[in-house]
């Protein structure tokens, strides 16, 4: 794997076949898989193809061998083993190595569902085998000549394997083992072509240079390099990753891809590059060059010298092999788990998959009909003012307020009660930030699906309170102060001064004298845009207690809360600390929470570098990969050729979303 953020544009669109595994016309190749899983996810898809090939009898996955020194890595590779009906095959691990940080997708073997885990594992990485050992005693077992190796990680073992000597498992010693046993080592390692010009240092070298020197010059056996650039012109589509996997709900290789960074994102194929060229050497997927040998120097540069007689070739690549290779890894990957495995591996019945994860829509927009009008029964609509004056929480005086940006001397709050609701129970509720925008739509919505038949597509009778912003936008202003503020002043506003209002308000409380909102706070939301988005997450994440759902569209978890607030001591980024910074999602305790994010392919801020803290796509991409690698109950919309806040993509997912957020609730 290599870590290089490339958004590469490939308008490729493949759908995966659901092939039956079949036999192969040829032996199966006896495979040792050595990878630095953890640090990217083209390890993770490379080692799903190998058990794709295995089930059509291409080759026969001997051990895993892992050169990152994380010991989630080898319970995290038993869970993908697992996963494909073999969770017996061997594990071994390096240790004193390099890379320990766990990474973004480590940590989803941790997640569990109905109590249960969702990727069962019975590996603890603490107690693995040390990955020599393993790579001798497998080594051992084998006839000569037979045992390929991809090593797509660092060299950290193989250098090792190498130096070890006899023991009770082989006579020989390393390198007379490998020389041997081994009739081929490919691996994922250098660059043999510039890099937008350049001469690139390439990640599984410099990691461990000194073991990547000695496999270069001591490895007995031919050595087939795959080099950065293969990978890089080879990118996996996005899309394949939202369409392809859906066979099973939460399939382990797509939700780690999107843990590891949300799409839209066209990841490099570096890893499975080494393992379908060595696999499938005879459907010329790839090139090779003349023989020669390689150097690695001490910067950890690669160097190719031609010779006829050199042991080493490194892959090259042509645009048809290019579009052959992308189907296959895709078809590949994406394949079904074998009919015969263990039933554990089987995916769960279709209706158990309750949306969650992250979803593209787009570029097309059609209105979703739950939000029209269709005739149905509808509910009644009030409409009444609070005065900014008479709030003890947000008068409109605030010493952070730019005089130069107007303050309402009062907001609007705008109420439905949807035709479904019975008087005198408890409703569920739904607070809508700069009301009354895309009040209609979800008065639409509570029209048509709480009388609904389909059981998939039905809301509660909640009650839609749409509250008025305070003025104007940004920091100085009041809108800015209620909503950006990282504090739990906004979601006390709405439960203390908001919801008491709507109660007591006269109109109201003729019509429907029993009208009560419930305290549970999983029947109480939260629904915003922009900084209404940032708000809505605000008030869940400082008062749980009091919100739990909570729906954001273009959110702006980006730093705008004003520098004069006494909070910026606390988050001195604002809303930029959830996903970055302070990291707030994947550092604080896990809170009980159902999380709709969104954000729009051309959303405000979508080409300003890192530093500005004011990219929306990056900050919500962000916060949907935070909240997978934490194990929320999250839903992520990425649309696109849309814009912040696109009316469109409201009209088009709107009802999706409520129905998505509102399940499981059983009101009181």
């Amino acid at each position: 794997m290599r870590h290089h953020r490339l958004v590469v544009v490939f308008a490729l669109c493949l759908t995966a076949a659901l092939h039956r595994p079949v036999a192969s016309a040829q032996p199966p190749v006896d495979l040792i898989f050595g990878t630095d899983i953890g640090n990217d996810v083209d390890d993770v898809l490379a080692l799903g193809m190998i058990h794709a090939l295995q089930s059509r009898g291409e080759c026969n996955l001997l051990a895993v061998t892992i050169s990152k020194d994380c010991p989630l890595a080898a319970s995290y590779t038993d869970a993908v083993n697992t996963f494909y009906g073999r969770g017996d095959t061997p594990i071994g691990i390096v240790r004193n190595g390099v890379t320990p940080d766990p990474g973004t997708f480590l940590p989803l073997v941790a997640r569990k569902k109905n109590g249960q885990p969702l990727y069962p594992y019975d590996l603890e990485g603490e107690q693995a085998e040390d990955a020599v050992p393993l790579l001798r005693r497998v080594l051992a077992s084998r006839p000569d000549s037979s045992v390929v190796i991809a090593q797509v990680g660092f060299s950290t073992n193989l250098a090792r394997l190498l130096d070890s000597p006899a023991d009770d498992l082989s006579p020989l010693s390393g390198r007379d083992l490998v020389a041997k046993k081994v009739r081929l080592l490919s691996v994922m390692a250098g660059a043999f072509e510039p890099i937008n010009g350049n001469r690139h240092l390439e990640y599984n070298v410099v990691q461990d240079i000194p073991a990547a020197k000695r496999l270069a010059a001591e490895w007995p056996t031919e050595i087939l390099y795959s080099g950065f650039e293969i990978g890089l012109a080879i990118p996996y589509p996005a899309r394949s990753i939202q369409e392809d996997y859906r066979w099973h709900p939460h399939h382990i290789l797509a939700e780690s891809s999107i843990a590891y960074m949300p799409p839209p994102h066209n990841r490099p194929t570096w890893d499975l590059t080494s393992v379908l060229a060595v696999v499938r050497p005879s459907h010329s997927y790839f090139g090779t060059s003349e023989p020669g040998t390689v150097t690695v120097e001490d910067d950890g540069g690669t160097r190719f010298e031609a010779a006829a007689d050199g042991r080493h070739r490194y892959l090259t690549v042509d645009a048809e092999q290019i579009a052959r290779s992308t189907e296959a890894f895709v078809n590949l990957c994406s394949e079904p788990v074998a009919a015969n495995a263990p039933a554990s591996t089987q995916p769960p019945a279709a209706a158990s998959d309750e949306g969650n994860g992250n979803h593209i829509v787009g570029p097309d927009y059609p209105v979703d009909p739950a939000l029209t009008d269709r005739g149905n029964p509808q509910g009644r609509r009030f409409e009444f003012s609070m005065p900014l004056a008479e709030s003890a929480i947000f008068p409109g005086t605030d010493a952070t307020l730019d005089p130069r940006k107007p303050v309402r001397t009062e907001r609007k709050i705008f109420v439905y009660v949807p035709a479904a609701y019975v008087d005198g129970t408890k409703a569920p509720v739904l607070l809508t930030l700069d009301g009354p925008s895309r009040l209609d739509l979800v008065c639409r919505a509570l029209d048509n699906l709480t009388i609904s038949e389909d059981p998939a597509r039905q809301l509660p009778a909640f009650i839609v309170v749409s509250v008025e912003n305070g003025g104007d936008d940004s920091k100085g202003s009041q809108r800015g102060l209620e909503y950006d503020t990282m504090s739990d002043r906004f979601a006390r506003f709405l439960s203390d001064e908001v919801l008491p209002a709507v109660l007591a308000n006269p109109e109201i409380r003729k019509a429907y004298p029993g009208l009560a909102f419930t305290s549970d706070p999983w029947g109480r939301g939260v629904m915003g845009c922009s900084s209404g988005g940032a708000a809505a997450l605000t008030a869940g994440w400082f008062r749980p207690d009091l919100f739990r759902r909570l729906i954001t569209y273009s959110g702006t978890f980006v730093d705008q809360q004003d520098d004069d607030a006494p909070e910026e001591a606390s988050y001195p980024l604002g809303a930029w600390e959830y996903h970055s910074g302070m990291k707030l999602i994947e550092n604080r305790e896990k809170k009980p929470l159902r999380i709709f994010t969104h954000v729009a392919e051309n959303d405000n801020g979508a080409n300003d570098p890192e530093e500005t803290y004011h990219n929306w796509v990056m900050a919500n991409e962000r916060t949907a990969a935070a909240l997978a690698a934490k194990g929320y109950d999250y839903r992520y919309v990425f649309s696109h050729d849309s814009r912040h806040c696109d009316k469109r993509v409201f009209e088009h997912t709107l009802a999706d979303t409520l129905v998505w957020m509102w399940r499981g609730y059983e009101g009181e």
